[in-house]
Parts: C-alpha cells; structure tokens; sequence
C-alpha cells in the first residue's frame, strides 16, 4: 500500500491531503531529461516509488494520470470533492 500528500488540488482531493493507495507498473514512462522539470505532478508518494522521484500525478488541466489506484475510504472527502468539482466544470 503507497502513501501519498496531495501536492496539488486535483477533482478528489486538496493541497496537503494525505490518503492511499496502491501503484501498479507494468509499464515505465519515459520523460525527456529536458522536458522533466516542465511535468506537472500533483503526488507526492510517501511510500511507493511514483513515475519518477516519488512524484507521481501528471497534472494537466483538469486531468490526472498516475499509476496510482487510490483507495477511496482513505480519502474521507473524496465524494464530496469529486461531485462538488464536477459540478464547476
């Protein structure tokens, strides 16, 4: 089981939430060395290995792609969240 801080506010959580998960990688992404410090991630894993340097969450817009499969009951307000952030879209 990962652990992970929100360092970005995505759909589900806000900045600083702590919550978990599990990574599944069958795959690696590869990232140019001169584009990675232009990745937006928005995870930071706590215990896992993430895409890269613990970060996982590539942020763009209002999509997130990650290996992580969040378990929701770990994110106590992720319904409401998810719903409330849903409905501004």
């Amino acid at each position: 089981m990962s652990s992970l801080s929100q360092i970005k506010i995505t759909l589900f959580q806000k900045k600083d939430d702590i919550f978990r998960g599990h990574e599944f990688h069958y795959t690696k992404l590869q990232i140019e060395k001169n584009l990675i410090n232009d990745v937006n991630f928005a995870l930071d894993i706590q215990r896992g290995r993430g895409i890269i340097n613990n970060h996982d969450g590539i942020s763009i817009g209002n999509t997130l792609a990650s290996y992580l499969h969040i378990h929701a009951c770990s994110c106590p307000n992720f319904a409401y969240n998810f719903t409330n952030n849903i409905i501004e879209l």
